[in-house]
């Protein structure tokens, strides 16, 4: 028949009484399935041989999830990575995984650490991830360059230079342009000293409640009030000027702007005024005896 394979009967012998894969005499039991292998490490290797798919199924799963284990822990740090695809490749998830399964390594942006994969056919793989990062890195050297030039090295901390040696991160004052060890990697100041100055350099007084302030990032030039509370209370009290007129006190004459909660009652333009005209009104009912007439 088509498909089977034929073994003389010699064979047949032979293996009923010889290991199937180091050859050495076995005694078949009496009773139950016969015997194959001598060894438990031999039936495991022509277990191996014989199911070689299967095996490598299982070692692609294993690796599968490890590369999806990676893939998370990169997303729970830098967010989602886009996973469209386009005309020329498949989505940066796919061929991020793709790598990560076959063991080929996957290059880290040297400014923000995001996983990237370089699609042109270069001689060597550039270090970012993409234009931007490339400037911040570019402006970021520059500025080191220039800390280093401006400052003597005695005025320099001597754990500057160790972490240059070692790879670390190295951090430029953005007040006075000194270099610091950056062990936060996000400071942006030297000192407490260098960052109470920039916040006096920045802020701004309310013109309301007279507190300094810091302006938001992006409106140093329109923020003029330090809250919104602060910009209403203006605002209304400029309508409300608006609004009322002047008005004459009767007991003075003197003309005046009442006040924003009592201006439609007010008649007086102080408290004298009004205690004043009520002592008048009274004595000129009681006449000046203080008897009603």
């Amino acid at each position: 028949m088509t498909g089977d394979v034929f073994i003389p009967e010699e064979y047949h012998d032979y293996f009923a009484h010889h290991c199937a894969v180091c050859h050495s005499p076995i005694t078949q039991p009496k009773t139950g399935r016969p015997r194959r292998t001598c060894s438990n490490a031999c039936r495991q290797k022509l277990y191996r041989d014989t199911n070689l798919d299967q095996l490598t199924q299982r070692y692609d799963r294993y690796d599968d999830r490890e590369a999806e284990k990676q893939i998370h822990a990169w997303e729970r740090e830098f967010g989602p990575i886009d996973d469209t695809p386009t005309a020329d490749a498949p989505g940066l998830r796919w061929r991020i995984k793709y790598r990560l399964t076959r063991g080929i390594p996957v290059p880290r942006c040297d400014w923000c650490g995001r996983p990237f994969v370089v699609d042109r056919n270069i001689s060597s793989v550039p270090g970012c991830c993409s234009d931007r990062c490339q400037r911040e890195r570019t402006r970021y050297r520059r500025s080191l360059e220039e800390a280093f030039r401006r400052f003597s090295p005695d005025e320099i901390d001597g754990v500057v230079y160790v972490r240059l040696r070692v790879g670390g991160r190295i951090g430029v004052c953005a007040h006075c342009g000194k270099p610091f060890p950056d062990y936060l990697n996000g400071r942006k100041y030297c000192s407490k000293k260098c960052s109470q100055a920039a916040w006096r350099k920045k802020g701004k007084k309310c013109p309301c409640c007279g507190k300094r302030f810091v302006p938001v990032s992006g409106k140093e030039n329109t923020q003029v009030y330090c809250s919104g509370r602060c910009r209403d209370r203006v605002y209304h009290e400029r309508l409300m000027a608006e609004r009322l007129k002047p008005i004459t006190c009767q007991h003075c004459g003197r003309t005046f702007i009442p006040a924003r909660t009592s201006y439609r009652y007010q008649k007086y333009c102080s408290r004298q005024c009004r205690d004043r005209a009520y002592y008048l009104r009274r004595r000129n009912k009681t006449g000046e005896s203080g008897r009603e007439t």
